[in-house]
């Protein structure tokens, strides 16, 4: 595992983030059954995008999730006072030979980690009902923090200041994780495709345009999308949708 020193939710956590498979969206790329999602190929249309332009996929910040970010640490320490653990915060966890990572909200002992919800009263209310079980769509980022982290175990709380405390040890389903290294090993090598021949594309559209070797990326693809996308945005797209198209179907 490698830990990036920046804390969570920082510009410098962002960057190392970019076009990086995450725990908190593997659910686009695996099931909670163990099959591949049929998000897959949008999730890593995103990711591709990410690594091009060098900015983070446009994320709406609904007023639930906002909410669950200001009551975490309220959560955390709750957490900590009633299991009796101390939490210790870590940065963008990345794992050892993939470019895909996680974020947990900590790490617990030597071998644990913790997961936060800070759900809506009636969210907590269906998951207080289905009883004392982890939420199925929170199966791929759990499994997948502890495949990332190489951990055995993660404490999953859901917490809403009104209500009972839901608090769920979830352990390592290496099966599952097996299933999900597999489909996040194929997400990583289509990104790196489709990059390379998306630059491949615009390095012909480069020279064909300007008569110059492609020799500065920067400056190129900055002429490209200034000056000659204008010109050749119709054949362009058609030619990233044929490349799309034409790999959607290994994932």
């Amino acid at each position: 595992m490698r830990v990036t020193e920046h804390e969570q939710r920082t510009e410098g956590w962002f960057q190392a983030r970019l076009g990086c498979p995450s725990a908190s969206s593997f659910h686009r790329l695996i099931t909670s059954t163990g099959k591949p999602a049929a998000t897959a190929m949008a999730y890593v249309d995103e990711l591709v995008a990410e690594r091009i332009t060098g900015k983070q996929a446009s994320v709406y910040v609904s007023e639930a999730m906002q909410r669950g970010t200001d009551l975490e640490p309220l959560a955390k320490e709750v957490y900590e006072l009633v299991s009796g653990e101390s939490v210790f915060d870590i940065g963008f966890c990345k794992h050892d030979d993939l470019e895909a990572g996680c974020s947990p909200d900590g790490l617990v002992g030597d071998n644990g980690l913790l997961e936060i919800k800070c759900p809506m009263a009636h969210t907590m209310v269906g998951y207080l009902r289905a009883g004392n079980k982890l939420p199925s769509k929170y199966k791929a980022q759990v499994q997948g923090q502890m495949w990332i982290t190489d951990r055995d175990s993660c404490d999953f709380l859901c917490y809403h200041p009104d209500m009972t405390l839901l608090l769920v040890r979830v352990e390592r389903d290496q099966e599952f994780i097996d299933k999900l290294a597999e489909q996040v090993e194929m997400a990583c090598a289509l990104r790196e495709k489709l990059v390379q021949d998306f630059m491949a594309m615009l390095e012909h559209v480069y020279e064909q345009t300007t008569g110059l070797r492609w020799q500065d990326e920067d400056e190129a693809l900055q002429f490209v999308w200034i000056q000659a996308w204008n010109a050749s945005l119709k054949a362009i797209n058609q030619q990233v949708k044929y490349l799309y198209y034409n790999h959607g179907e290994e994932v």
